[in-house]
């Protein structure tokens, strides 16, 4: 796929100054437009790496006076937001009375503010290491050397687990965490020392916690640099250090390797990284030069990890691997994970070079993606020192995705669909088949069941539990359960199934699913297995990358992130024939990871296929949805259909996803629906009506009133005859639909007031 996010990430600039303590950092918003973009910002010696959202079409970046020069000369617009962001950061740390250094922070008991700022020196992560082990010595294992920096500060790990001190591999699968490559990023090896007591903490009490504690090895470096970490302590006491490299004297005064670019795989490519000592971005004179590269290459090899997280900071955005070349192999895999871990706090994931707008070589989750190993770099937070009032909040933002490829790292059983057998008729009995996958990479999913509670009044379970036995990893397994409908169900009620999934007793996902009283009339349907047979698109595609159902689904940038600045369309070539119908759905699975606020994906119609009108709009990041949408509005006419995602020149994600798309009717009957007047069984006045409607028809019936507009506003069940109060409503034209044995009738009415 063509990278147009060039365009516009280009906050880290890394040209890298030997002098960076002394520089004056300013926070900037760039600003795209159609004279500049990722060319001119490249023609002007600028490379993205780390920025954040803050305007449509802009991005915000902490560049320094050098930086700022550079976009000047290259006429690009900017505005300087905070003109020296590391007195800000120190000015924020002056309202910040209660909260001192050594007393508990974030909810945690052992968890605190450090000296730095709130931001703990190097001295203080390794005494945390060390108190987890004295509190937990049968969760923790005592901090591991893994080698000397150089400077000679060991490079520690730890691994906590039921039994830590004991290779369990073989039944516990490994998942391995990292931070601090770059000195200049504190949070995310913060985020990881949150993450550690937590689990510590809470293991007995919690079931997460305890699960992942007794199912799970997990390793963690949560200083990697540990020279260039204590350099920016040196300089900058309080924090809001600039000094991303590590200590490496290069000679001439010159100092520091990127350990981010020091890895084997593509090392040496120019893109990304380059071969000037004075660079941000240097790589060393070889590939693993550096002993802190080294020592977590060694350990990597030792301990195998499934999955993995080299923490960075910032850009609330998660890179995924490799990050040197186009990621075809196994890009299914860090797609699907993404989109159920991934919050609407972040602003998306994808490759390096769709995201950054560049791609990065040498870089440690690509050595990891070519050992095996499913790693992604999480950008972690909206700044590289975050100010004191959003410690807490970055901190535990980054949990829920490092819980979750803990699962992974094992077994991970969840709903993967479902599918209704036949129509939900009230008295009827309601067959679900449902589909669950073990996610897991390493490990069978043992002992799996699932188990429905209906949260509606609108049917009662015949067979609500199914045992699926064992999965094996990335398997999938069918089971099927059976409710009765309630008898007084009216057309159109939901019965809400909520499904929990567990593994030997412990509950590994929970979702809600709905199904609608009635029988579907289908007026189209599209599952995306004969591919572009009903559509027309420039840019959409069919891919099998998480589908839902059989072998494709539909998906606006297969294998990759949208791009920028773009608007890509898929319209539904036959018009929707929606004649004879006067309550049409629109019903599909659905699944996105769209840039929060600036980019959407819209649903629209039309009834001439050049004026549109939105139906519904996308925006965030959903994994697989139900979706249902109401096409009353446009009931007894044919209309155009289309999805349209709009991009700004901002941040990309992995786009719009859709699969069994279909627009129905729902009656009480398997007849079709009659549109044609009432039968002689049937009638109903006076019309024009003021405060009652007499209805009358043979035998039991159900009734509903729809507005012109095509909303229910009235519903009730009759014998042979019913006066319905008509005060409620307001005057106007509104379609009465009764139901039977017989089928379904409709016929128009007025309500006029005096």
């Amino acid at each position: 796929m063509k990278n147009k996010i060039t365009a516009l990430v280009l906050a880290f600039f890394l040209s890298g100054f030997n002098t960076m303590a002394q520089e004056t950092w300013s926070r900037v918003r760039i600003y795209f437009d159609a004279h500049h973009s990722a060319r001119s910002l490249s023609d002007a010696g600028l490379l993205p790496e780390h920025f954040s959202k803050g305007a449509r079409n802009s991005i915000d970046a902490e560049i320094d006076s050098g930086d700022i020069q550079k976009l000047k000369n290259a006429g690009v617009r900017y505005e300087v937001l905070v003109p020296d962001i590391k007195a800000a950061y120190l000015e924020s740390l002056q309202g910040m009375h209660n909260q001192k250094s050594g007393a508990p922070a974030c909810g945690l008991a052992n968890f605190d503010y450090g000296t730095m700022g709130p931001y703990h020196t190097f001295t203080e992560v390794v005494a945390h290491l060390d108190a987890m082990q004295a509190a937990f010595p049968n969760l923790v294992t005592t901090k591991d050397s893994l080698g000397a920096s150089i400077e000679g500060r060991a490079i520690w790990a730890v691994k906590i687990s039921d039994n830590p001190n004991t290779n369990e591999s073989a039944t516990e699968a490994p998942a391995y965490y990292d931070a601090l490559h770059h000195a200049r990023e504190p949070h995310s090896m913060e985020s990881l020392l949150y993450f550690m007591w937590w689990l510590l903490e809470n293991y007995g009490t919690d079931p997460v916690a305890s699960y992942l504690v007794d199912n799970r090895e997990l390793f963690f470096v949560p200083v990697v640099n540990p020279d260039g970490y204590v350099y920016n302590q040196t300089t900058d006491p309080n924090g809001g250090g600039m000094w991303r490299k590590n200590r490496r004297d290069n000679g001439g005064g010159v100092y520091g390797v990127d350990l981010n670019r020091n890895y084997s795989s593509s090392w040496g490519d120019p893109v990304g990284s380059s071969g000037n000592p004075t660079s941000g971005t240097y790589r060393g004179d070889s590939a693993f030069s550096e002993p802190e590269s080294r020592a977590v290459r060694d350990y990597v090899i030792q301990i195998d990890p499934a999955v993995a997280f080299c923490c960075h900071t910032h850009g609330q955005k998660y890179l995924v691997s490799p990050g040197c070349m186009y990621p075809l192999d196994n890009y299914e895999t860090y797609a699907e994970f993404s989109s159920e871990f991934i919050l609407n706090d972040w602003w998306g994931y994808g490759t390096t070079s769709l995201m950054l707008g560049y791609s990065s070589c040498g870089t440690t989750r690509h050595f990891m993606h070519d050992r095996g190993t499913i790693a992604w770099t999480p950008e972690i937070g909206d700044s590289f020192w975050p100010a004191q009032s959003a410690f807490c909040s970055t901190v535990e933002g980054a949990q829920p995705s490092l819980l979750y490829i803990a699962h992974v790292a094992g077994s991970y059983a969840r709903l993967h669909d479902f599918s209704v057998t036949g129509p939900a008729l009230p008295g009827d009995t309601l067959a679900v088949d449902i589909r669950v996958r073990n996610r897991g990479l390493r490990m069978s999913a043992d002992s799996v069941s699932v188990t429905a509670t209906i949260l509606t009044g609108n049917a009662t379970a015949l067979n609500a539990v199914t045992a699926l036995g064992n999965i094996p990893a990335r398997g999938l397994a069918t089971g099927s359960m059976q409710f009765l409908v309630n008898p007084a169900a009216m057309l159109n009620d939901s019965v809400t199934l909520e499904f929990t999934v567990m593994e030997k007793g412990y509950i590994t996902h929970v979702i809600t699913k709905n199904v609608w009283v009635g029988t579907p009339l289908l007026i189209f349907q599209d599952n995306a297995e004969s591919g572009f047979s009903n559509w027309t698109s420039a840019s959409w595609d069919t891919t099998f990358m998480d589908r839902q159902s059989g072998l494709y689904c539909f998906a606006d940038s297969r294998y990759g992130n949208y791009e920028s600045n773009d608007t890509r369309i898929i319209q539904l070539v036959p018009q929707l024939k929606l004649a004879g119908a006067t309550t049409p759905v629109l019903e599909m699975n659905a699944k996105w990871s769209l840039e929060p606020t600036y980019d959407d994906l819209v649903m629209q119609v039309s009834l001439n296929g050049t004026s549109w009108n939105t139906l519904r709009t996308y925006d965030g990041h959903s994994h697989w949805t139900q979706d249902r949408t109401d096409l009353s509005a446009y009931a007894g006419q044919n209309v155009y259909l289309r999805f349209l995602l709009d991009s700004d020149n901002g941040v990309q994600s992995d786009g719009f996803y859709f699969d069994d798309l279909r627009v129905v009717q729902y009656q009480l009957s398997g007849t079709g629906i009659d549109d044609s007047g009432w039968p002689s069984t049937v009638s109903l006045f006076p019309s024009p009506a003021s405060e009652t409607l007499q209805v009358r028809a043979a035998g039991k019936a159900q009734y509903e009133i729809i507005t012109a507009t095509g909303m229910r506003a009235g519903t009730g069940h009759f014998t042979d005859a019913t006066s319905i109060d008509l005060r409620p409503f307001a005057a106007g034209v509104y379609v009465l639909r009764v139901f039977g044995i017989h089928g379904s009738h409709a016929s128009r009415f007025v309500i006029e007031r005096p």
